[in-house]
């Protein structure tokens, strides 16, 4: 099993998990966006025309984007758009398999999922996801 290692962030997870937990998802996504560019974003396409995946830290900080733009989109009555963006956040997340970082990212995904289920099932004020930091 491979381990994606996204340690060595621990000052910007801290930061992004302060404003999460805050309810400023936007916050939060634009410090991961910092970090996800700086990891070289989604992907490239070779000279040949090849299109080449991003790197597996690139594709946590995806999700977290997404998961917290779902957030965003729940906290403005946009139901339809937050589904859509934390089931694609979710999605993410599961195709990385092991991840070690200074975020609790396991337990964070299975607090959105329980979110994002039982805001499927019409409930108007499920609870919010905690994003813990580990230390």
């Amino acid at each position: 099993m491979i381990v994606l290692d996204a340690t060595g962030r621990g000052a910007a997870h801290a930061q992004a998990a302060r404003r999460f937990n805050r309810g400023e998802f936007l916050a939060a996504s634009r410090i991961w966006q910092e970090i996800w560019h700086e990891l070289g974003a989604g992907g490239c396409v070779t000279e040949e025309g090849e299109s080449v995946p991003p790197r597996p830290e690139a594709v946590l900080y995806q999700a977290l984007i997404r998961l917290a733009a779902g957030f965003e989109r729940w906290s403005q009555e946009r139901r339809d758009a937050a589904i859509r963006l934390i089931e694609m956040g979710l999605s993410d997340l599961e195709g990385l398999g092991s991840i070690r970082c200074e975020l609790q990212v396991d337990r964070f995904a299975a607090q959105a999922r329980s979110f994002l289920e039982a805001l499927k099932d019409g409930a108007t004020a499920p609870v919010v996801p905690v994003l813990e930091v580990e230390g």
